[in-house]
């Protein structure tokens, strides 16, 4: 890690040392770009002398545009100039009037000579661990792992302008939930409204009669009380009953066929098994 870090700087060293030679003036060549764009704002302004040092500068078209440039402090009241050190509109206008060159008021900071100097010193290459001289001493132990307090953090920290991971993820085509129970959308069979009564008739409507399902008569003339409940009980639950011209006691009903007593009631309706 160490020796990566080493051969980076080595070789941003280099470069910015050779770059810095190349350039030719007093300021750095990003500096004169910057005053160049000044010095187009700078012509709309007129200056009124005060003295050698300080100067009123105001706009031509808009004379409430006014402000008051110290060049022995290198200041103006607009304030980019203090904050930058380089000049700013106005005090480009109050070096003009002075008759001077802006780039001699810049900050030393932006000068060719001091970038010289801050990359002037060298970073000695070194050689490989295979030519290291040996060391008897004991190799230092890695710290004391602590396991902190809480949960441990699987997200990063982010920047307080990034957005959070949710808003550049890509989002699909919602999908419709639909029931298996009634069929219908927006829901599914856990959270179905429909009530168990009306699952319990639908599902024993739609059971096929078997084989062993016994007709019964539509015409219960002559027959008992008891036969006559029955009836009524099989056709409350969903047994399909066919007409007949025979009486009940004439007509013999397959043994198969159970009809038991009400299982239970529900809004005065008996159900029942048929078996």
């Amino acid at each position: 890690m160490y020796e990566m870090i080493r051969n980076l700087l080595m070789g941003r060293f280099q470069k910015n040392r050779e770059r810095a030679n190349k350039w030719n003036g007093i300021i750095c060549s990003k500096i004169k770009d910057v005053l160049a764009k000044i010095y187009v704002e700078a012509i709309r302004y007129s200056p009124m002398k005060s003295d050698e040092m300080h100067y009123q500068i105001m706009r031509s078209d808009d004379r409430r545009d006014q402000h008051l440039v110290d060049l022995f402090n290198r200041s103006c009241s607009c304030r980019k100039y203090d904050l930058t050190g380089i000049p700013c509109k106005h005090a480009v206008c109050a070096i003009w009037c002075k008759k001077n060159d802006p780039e001699a008021y810049v900050h030393p900071y932006y000068l060719v000579e001091t970038c010289r100097r801050c990359y002037a010193a060298r970073i000695m290459p070194v050689n490989g661990p295979d030519l290291w001289p040996p060391c008897d001493l004991v190799p230092p132990l890695p710290p004391v792992y602590i396991q902190k307090v809480g949960r441990p953090a699987k997200l990063r920290r982010r920047e307080p302008d990034e957005p959070p991971p949710s808003e550049n993820k890509l989002r699909g085509v919602k999908k419709i939930t639909k029931c298996k129970q009634c069929g219908g959308s927006g829901h599914n069979k856990r959270t179905c409204n429909r009530t168990g009564d009306a699952q319990h008739q639908e599902a024993f409507q739609k059971e096929p009669m078997t084989q062993q399902s016994a007709i019964l008569p539509n015409n219960n003339l002559g027959a008992t009380r008891k036969e006559k409940i029955q009836v009524k009980r099989a056709r409350q639950v969903g047994v399909n009953i066919e007409g007949s011209s025979c009486s009940i006691s004439s007509i013999n009903i397959n043994q198969s066929v159970n009809i038991h007593t009400p299982a239970f009631m529900k809004d005065g309706v008996s159900f029942t098994t048929v078996s």
